[in-house]
């Protein structure tokens, strides 16, 4: 902690470092739920064979489709015999046509196959065909359930309520790979639907049947996958999971980031995000674990795009613990990667990666001071703060607000020497009040620093309310009094009135940076 005597003489002491520590909780909240739109289900396809995909011929019966056959020269009318043929279960080979049949149908996106099989009565008799002992039977009524899973509300209800989570927990452990997967991949549609839904698997033993199946030696990568996607799936809901599942899922997790498919690497940082932002403790994990930290770095600036993305997040929520948190970080390297992260072509990573530069400075002065020296800023203040991306723009408002909580002589010079006055105003002409809230703080903290330069020089000039004017900010300024955020009207009035209401020979001044002042001759080194 710093004390007043530390702060620049004459510069505002409003704004404190607590004020830049709400902020940063405020960002987290808004990261965690941008997290949350990630694919929550997946609808899974018919394997497209182009050309030899036979269309079934007008006429001919249920018997006549065959796994070559395109799901839309299907009609709906051949819903009800397969019903019949469920219902009956005259023979092994019967049901399984039955079940091709529907699970041809429910292979067409659209949710009127759902709606048409629902309404028949067939989903109790597809979840029952998940017990048989027959796997041809298992497979085809497992890839039913995954992609009624994949519907809505109503659909994913029905096949619950029809009991298909003991069985399809069950099939995690069935020795043919296909059936684990379908298996997997319906679970992991169930989880995505609530939270009641995930702890019903949860009580069914289905994450240590997940963990089972990707632990299997030599398994197929894609059953790997769609298990790994699954658990990430059950690990998204909130309230997060207890405590005693987090150290099994994270010790596979972290041996999973380094797996030589990109998918399964991008599933597990998933889950090493969704556990990191439950707490310090979660925290201390990654950090005491060997290897994983630096595990992630390396996937920042190695790993596709799709990769990057939640592993930025993961470093972004370690970097919202403690000190000592953001100082591992900082120890292990992450200024190297920010640069890179910084330059990215999905907005996404540049605004998480902003958003980390943001945590990263409210730590200690001294790792302010790293931040600063590593020339992040430059980027930050030069194209972020200047991005077409409404939100890569607020967050790197963020990053320069953060940045004066200090209070530091050599923190305003630093960013006025990179022209951020420019940028900053321009912030002002979003819609958002809590972002003009934080932009109007900073050019406030701004404009007290030129008073404090002012004075201690004697010129008669605020060389940083000089240079905003010059900016044409004051229009900008003038408008936000007129605003709707009562926060936004008494900032935008503060500022005006103690900073722009003058006597009229300073409306004549012509003072730039780094020219000599009015009286003194003395230039303003910023």
């Amino acid at each position: 902690m710093r004390n007043d005597s530390d702060k620049q003489k004459g510069a505002k002491q409003s704004s404190t470092l607590a004020s830049g520590t709400d902020r940063r909780q405020r960002q987290l909240q808004q990261i965690r739920t941008k997290a949350h739109k990630e694919t929550l289900k997946q609808f899974r396809r018919e394997v497209d064979d182009g050309e030899e995909s036979d269309i079934l011929p007008t006429g001919e019966g249920i018997t006549a489709v065959t796994s070559r056959t395109k799901p839309s020269s299907i009609p709906f009318s051949f819903i009800p015999e397969c019903v019949q043929l469920l219902q009956a279960f005259e023979s092994p080979e019967t049901v399984q046509q039955a079940l091709l049949v529907l699970r041809k149908l429910l292979c067409r996106e659209e949710d009127t196959s759902k709606d048409e099989i629902s309404a028949s009565g067939a989903i109790p008799l597809i979840v029952r065909c998940l017990t048989t002992d027959d796997q041809r039977i298992q497979l085809e009524a497992s890839w039913c359930i995954t992609n009624l899973a994949a519907g809505d509300t109503r659909h994913v209800e029905a096949v619950v309520q029809c009991g298909c989570i003991p069985p399809l927990v069950s099939l995690l452990y069935s020795s043919h790979r296909e059936c684990c997967d379908h298996a997997a991949w319906a679970l992991g549609n169930i989880s995505g639907e609530s939270a009641e839904f995930r702890n019903l698997i949860v009580e069914n033993n289905g994450i240590g049947a997940l963990l089972h199946v990707i632990e299997i030696e030599n398994a197929p990568v894609q059953v790997i996958s769609d298990a790994v996607w699954a658990v990430s799936n059950i690990c998204r809901r909130k309230p997060r999971l207890s405590t005693e599942y987090a150290e099994p899922i994270l010790r596979i997790a972290f041996t999973l980031l380094h797996h030589s498919d990109t998918d399964i690497v991008r599933y597990a940082c998933w889950i090493v995000v969704y556990f990191s932002d439950a707490g310090e403790e979660c925290l201390d994990v990654i950090l005491n674990t060997p290897g994983v930290l630096q595990r992630v770095l390396e996937l920042l600036s190695s790993a596709p795009e799709e990769v990057k993305a939640p592993a930025v997040r993961i470093i972004g929520n370690v970097s919202t613990g403690s000190e000592l948190h953001a100082e591992a970080l900082l120890q292990n390297g992450v200024l190297n990667v920010i640069p890179i992260l910084l330059q990215e072509r999905r907005r996404d990573i540049r605004k998480d990666t902003c958003w980390l530069v943001s945590n990263l400075v409210i730590g200690s002065i001294d790792q302010l001071r790293m931040v600063m020296a590593s020339g992040v800023y430059v980027t930050i203040v030069q194209q972020c703060l200047l991005a077409p991306e409404m939100d890569v723009k607020k967050e790197a408002c963020y990053c320069v607000a953060n940045f004066l909580e200090f209070q530091e002589a050599d923190f305003y010079e630093y960013l006025l020497q990179l022209d951020v006055l420019y940028p900053l105003c321009e912030t002002l002409r979003i819609g958002d009040a809590k972002i003009l809230v934080v932009a109007l703080e900073a050019v406030l903290s701004f404009l007290e620093y030129g008073r404090a330069l002012q004075e201690a020089t004697g010129s008669e000039v605020n060389p940083v309310a000089q240079a905003i004017e010059g900016h044409n900010a004051l229009e900008l300024l003038e408008a936000l009094q007129t605003n709707r955020d009562h926060e936004v009207y008494e900032l935008a009035l503060t500022i005006l009135d103690d900073f722009f209401n003058t006597e009229p020979e300073y409306e004549h001044q012509q003072l730039e940076f780094g020219a000599p002042g009015p009286n003194d001759g003395a230039p303003f080194n910023f």
